[in-house]
């Protein structure tokens, strides 16, 4: 009993040395900022403190989108001139997972907050290691990256993402949506229209397609097909208008374009988006 607990003891204490010692600060948030790592984005750790036994928290950490310019923006917060925060996780609280490390493909368990709502996951920090995330009650409104596809306004969202080896996929729905009205290229899309929108996308080799994507409104319901690959997006927006809704002059106008029968519209989405 006495060597057994002598044994334990000195696992303990070289399980603490090793995280303490070992790893230092910077490796830590080097190996968290390394796990998403792309040419458009990237993650910076900002407020940065380790805890006990192989915990730590962060006041936010971003994920930002290069820029070309490697310039400092003058009184700035540090990012290059043409870099933008994107989607910040505020007061993240995490745990590097100790059986993860044992078996050399260590993962990292968080929680923390996204514009009001709650995100939670794992995610796998060895190259090919998998990554879950799961998020509810989210506010739309203030989250830039939204805004970089076209999407402005407010709504609840609630969301879960699963990647792993190049393969993922995502599964959301947005409650109480308050969209504003938007343009891809030359196409008007009413988003304003509907209060609802749930969908699910797959990720594979860089293009994302859609599984389900509907949208949902009062008399009025369209679904959207296609897929993005880089910034390329070909898809397909089908409306349904049923006789409870009216058009108005000015929107029949718009819509004449793309009638396919009374009440239906299939209108193209192709075209390139910044990023």
């Amino acid at each position: 009993m006495k060597k057994t607990l002598i044994i334990i003891s000195c696992l303990f204490l070289l399980v603490i040395g090793f995280w303490s010692i070992v790893l230092p600060k910077q490796f830590v948030i080097n190996l968290i900022e390394n796990s998403f790592d792309s040419e458009r984005f990237y993650l910076k750790t900002e407020g940065f403190k380790k805890g006990f036994l192989y915990s730590f928290k962060a006041e936010k950490i971003v994920l930002m989108k290069r820029g070309d310019s490697q310039g400092k923006e003058p009184g700035g917060r540090g990012y290059a001139v043409s870099e933008t925060p994107v989607v910040t996780f505020d007061d993240l609280r995490g745990r590097i997972n100790l059986l993860s490390l044992v078996r050399l493909s260590p993962r990292l368990d968080f929680d923390c907050r996204v514009n009001g709502g709650t995100v939670k996951g794992e995610i796998g920090l060895a190259r090919k290691g998998r990554t879950r995330i799961d998020g509810a009650d989210i506010r739309l409104q203030g989250i830039p990256l939204l805004e970089h596809f076209g999407v402005r306004g407010d709504g609840n969202l609630s969301v879960a993402l699963s990647l792993g080896n190049g393969k993922g996929e995502i599964k959301f729905s947005v409650n109480d949506a308050r969209l504003q009205a938007t343009s891809f290229g030359e196409v008007f899309l009413p988003l304003d229209l509907f209060h609802m929108v749930k969908g699910a996308l797959t990720l594979n080799a860089g293009t994302v397609s859609t599984q389900s994507f509907g949208l949902y409104g009062s008399g009025i319901y369209a679904r959207l097909a296609g897929s993005m690959t880089d910034n390329n997006l070909n898809m397909n927006l089908e409306l349904m208008i049923d006789s409870t809704f009216s058009l108005g002059a000015a929107f029949q106008s718009l819509l004449e374009r793309y009638k396919v029968s009374p009440g239906y519209y299939v209108i193209p989405v192709k075209t390139m988006i910044a990023l």
